[in-house]
């Protein structure tokens, strides 16, 4: 940190010269605090070497916000590289090193922008898409960026919908840390300007005065107008505060997701976006929660057999992460079809979870003891099938004939059986006919549910005439199912299949 003196040359009482103070600013941020004189003609002296690292503080700054600028000032840190050509020919250690030293005091040393939080989805690639000269690479959830490619232009630091890139200096997430709501009495206006626009009359009573590039201009004169109240300027013009009341979203964003995320969320800044899915053609896989770097997306399983995928628009930033990374929308795409499977519009920023896809996704059961089979659904539905066809042609009168078949099909029953039961079965611990039953009520719950789902016809009637001869009533086969494994878990079986009381 520098202090000014009140002499009209600030640069002749500095503790460093000249030379010393441009050294600093390239090695990291410069807090400086004296008179509007002084500072102006620092930050015209200053503007060739990397003048955005500067702090500028009027003497009348309170002194909690000089010590936070200063304490982030030392973390600020520069990369940079030089590239160069070995000359042709043989080349010795000497000639290498003053080849090296010679590009490198040609070479216009830039700025890197920094990762201030980690890349929180590598689906989103909006900075890599924005940047001209090619040098942003994604790599283990961080942004990497190529100092001899960087021309410091900071568009990839615009463009990121997370806020999770910073120019070195006075980045807008260093800036809040500053000057938080709580400490809004602070000061009443804040100026944005660069050196060739800085005046001494900027420097006016409980003002911060902000010297460097003005990057996502509107999610700041937001801030400052509607959360802290504050007047901002900057090159265009002022614009006045206008409060604005936090709203109350129930949704829990990730631990390293920048402040200007929770800011945009919590006071309706900037736009909104809402994501639009088609239910038929999703198949309710995770690619798209997973991808969403605000987790604004959410794929819920109430159920084993049911998953739900909603959506919070507030806190949606509109980055497209889910559409890249949906399996379906890749292959629509693929094929060159016009149709899209999830879509990113603009919305309202609603503090409301609203349901995309309710989906029932069908897992098949084991028809005794109700565990999920490790099958092939389609393996499954097959078998399924051959049953019903049989029982529709007559072959089966009574719940013996239903059994006598299944003790010869065993592919059938090692398909509509866990292991351990199948085991039971054959070892005679579990009754033939109460299996039979088991089998036939399943059968029939399995043409209920996924009747509609798969195109199915209704149940065939001789389904009923058989399960009438079972001694089945009501009018589902899943309720009735439901009420015997009730009875068929209340008994032990012997082994000669009669039933006893436990």
């Amino acid at each position: 940190m520098i202090k000014l003196s009140d002499r009209p040359s600030a640069f002749d009482k500095y503790p460093v010269v000249k030379d010393d103070v441009r050294n600093a600013l390239k090695r990291g941020g410069v807090v400086a605090v004296g008179d509007p004189e002084g500072l102006t003609e620092l930050a015209k002296e200053a503007k060739d070497s990397f003048w955005y690292r500067l702090f500028l503080c009027h003497d009348g700054c309170p002194e909690e916000v000089v010590e936070t600028l200063a304490k982030l000032a030392d973390h600020w840190e520069v990369h940079y590289s030089v590239s160069f050509q070995y000359p042709r020919g043989k080349v010795d250690r000497r000639g290498a090193i003053q080849k090296l030293v010679k590009e490198g005091l040609k070479a216009r040393i830039v700025a890197v922008p920094e990762n201030t939080f980690a890349c929180a989805s590598p689906s989103c690639r909006m900075c890599k898409s924005v940047c001209p000269s090619n040098a942003i690479r994604l790599k283990e959830g961080r942004v990497s960026i190529d100092p001899d490619k960087c021309t410091s232009c900071g568009l990839c630091v615009a463009a990121c919908p997370l806020y999770s890139l910073d120019m070195p200096g006075l980045a807008p997430n260093e800036l809040f840390a500053a000057v938080p709501p709580a400490k809004a009495g602070a000061a009443e206006r804040v100026v944005w300007r660069t050196p060739d626009t800085l005046s001494p009359s900027d420097f006016k009573e409980r003002t911060l005065v902000v010297l460097g590039i003005p990057l996502r201009v509107r999610i700041i004169v937001e801030y400052f107008t509607k959360v802290l109240g504050w007047e901002y300027c900057d090159d265009e013009g002022c614009v006045r505060p206008s409060k604005a009341e936090p709203r109350r979203c129930d949704h829990s964003l990730p631990e390293d997701v920048s402040p200007l995320v929770s800011i945009k969320m919590a006071y309706s800044l900037e736009d909104f976006y809402e994501v639009v899915v088609n239910p038929k053609l999703c198949d309710a896989c995770t690619a798209c929660s997973e991808a969403c770097p605000t987790r604004s997306l959410v794929l819920r399983t109430p159920t084993p057999a049911m998953v739900i995928l909603t959506h919070l628009p507030a806190a949606c930033v509109g980055c497209h992460a889910c559409v890249r990374a949906c399996p379906v929308q890749k292959k629509l795409d693929a094929l060159g079809l016009n149709i899209k499977m999830i879509r990113v519009v603009e919305g309202e920023g609603e503090c409301v979870w609203k349901n995309l896809v309710v989906k029932r996704i069908f897992r098949p059961k084991c028809a005794v003891c109700d565990k999920f089979l490790d099958v092939d659904v389609d393996e499954y539905i097959n078998a399924v099938e051959r049953f019903v066809e049989r029982v529709s042609r007559g072959e089966f009168e009574n719940v013996f004939d239903i059994s006598s078949f299944l003790n010869k099909s065993e592919d059938l029953l090692k398909v509509l059986l866990c292991k351990e039961c199948y085991s039971k079965y054959k070892q005679g611990v579990l009754p033939p006919q109460t299996v039979a039953k088991l089998v036939l009520l399943t059968v029939g719950c399995v043409y209920e549910q996924e009747g509609v789902r798969r195109g199915w016809a209704d149940p065939v009637k001789a389904l009923w005439h058989v399960a009438s001869q079972l001694e089945v009533g009501g009018i589902s086969y899943c309720s009735e199912l439901n009420a015997y494994k009730a009875l068929f878990g209340g008994v032990e079986f012997n082994l000669r299949g009669g039933p006893r009381q436990r």
